[in-house]
């Protein structure tokens, strides 16, 4: 934690010199990297973010060029960040591995690894590593939920199909969505469970 500190002192130009520099970025993200290898999961957020070049609160000024090899580093952190407990990495691996996007060289479309992720984040409701819970309110449980239903009916990508499970996550996913007062949506989803549980092969007698 002193390591992050001072990587946000000398960002926020706390320790700036006498030749009107108004931070030492190298000095910066060296304690960065050491609040890192300590496994503080703040820093290990923002690196995960500054290497897939996402918006941070922090380090905004930091520009590390989009490529592969970059890219790869930035899944290895973003994977320490949810298994530290961090449900926006875990929707952010969720989603990665759902749609191909954000993988890198390294890592292909797995909806095995997608469910997996999805599921780790539904369930999470305790605090993480850091010390906080983030509730993540950009995805709401009810379209975490409705979008790990899709890859169970669907199948394929390494996962295999499972429509009757894929409807009890839908219907998971509309009574969610009814408590949080989004009636159309949640009778859509009752309307998805139907169809996926209308895919269930009868076993043969």
């Amino acid at each position: 934690m002193v390591h992050l500190d001072l990587a946000k002192y000398h960002e926020m130009g706390r320790f700036k010199e006498q030749d009107g520099a108004e931070c030492d970025m190298d000095a910066a993200m060296f304690h960065l990297k050491q609040a890192v290898n300590c496994e503080v999961l703040e820093a290990i957020q923002i690196m995960a973010k500054l290497y897939l070049n996402m918006p941070t609160d922090i380090f905004s000024s930091v520009q590390i060029p989009e490529d592969e090899e970059n890219i790869d580093i930035g899944v290895g952190y973003m994977h320490n960040a949810a298994d530290a407990g961090d449900r926006q990495a875990m929707i952010h691996l969720a989603k990665a591995y759902d749609t191909g996007v954000n993988l890198g060289s390294q890592r292909e479309r797995d909806w095995k690894q997608a469910v997996y992720w999805y599921d780790r984040a539904i369930h999470t409701d305790e605090i993480d590593a850091g010390g906080e819970f983030d509730s993540t309110m950009d995805d709401p449980m009810y379209m975490l939920m409705s979008c790990e239903a899709e890859l169970w009916r669907k199948g394929g990508l390494g996962l295999t199909k499972d429509p009757s499970y894929a409807g009890e996550l839908y219907t998971m996913a509309a009574d969610n969505a009814m408590e949080s007062m989004k009636g159309r949506l949640a009778n859509k989803f009752y309307a998805l469970a139907e169809e996926a549980w209308a895919e269930v092969e009868e076993p043969e007698e």
